[in-house]
């Protein structure tokens, strides 16, 4: 009868550990992407989130605000693929969560990060800045408020591919003046 429970034991206790490592090792990454990120760039993170069913994981999400001053849809662009290039470095780098991703390596298809902007008062940025870029599912957005509430005035748009491209674009402008 104490082997019985004793196995019973043992097999619960493994069950929940099991269950318990994609959760522990979720909790590691994010705090990582979310500390390099707020280190690196000044960013503040207001939200974390997860697309996963059943432990499948399709994506981490991740929304900040920035309040270090205006930024036009460049600044926005390279800071978006900064952050971004943080966020894969440390979720593909992770093998015991590796097992529970959709797809392994993650790219822009299993990318959500929100950017919002404000003032040091914490009032949204209007036009003709950026109020808030993002990444969601290989899709870059970029939109405009010209008053302090929703809807926004205007939107952009751009693929994953294309970002890069006008990334790499603007880079070399920099370098050039």
């Amino acid at each position: 009868m104490y082997y019985f429970i004793l196995v019973l034991a043992f097999i619960s206790f493994s069950t929940i550990n099991a269950e318990d490592e994609f959760t522990f090792q979720g909790r590691i990454v994010k705090e990582k992407i979310v500390n390099e990120i707020q280190e690196k760039f000044g960013l503040k993170c207001n939200g974390i989130g997860a697309a996963a069913f059943q432990k499948n994981l399709s994506y981490y999400a991740f929304s900040f605000v920035d309040r270090s001053g205006e930024k036009d849809i460049f600044k926005a662009r390279k800071l978006l693929l900064e952050c971004a290039e943080i966020y894969f470095k440390h979720i593909n780098s992770n093998e015991l969560l590796r097992k529970y991703m959709v797809k392994y390596p993650f790219d822009f298809e299993n990318c959500d990060i929100c950017i919002y902007f404000e003032d040091s008062n914490k009032n949204t940025i209007l036009e003709p800045y950026l109020c808030t870029a993002y990444i969601y599912i290989n899709k870059f957005g970029y939109c405009i408020q010209d008053n302090p509430s929703p809807p926004y005035k205007s939107a952009m748009f751009e693929s994953a591919e294309e970002a890069i491209s006008k990334n790499n674009e603007y880079l070399k402008f920099l370098k050039q003046n």
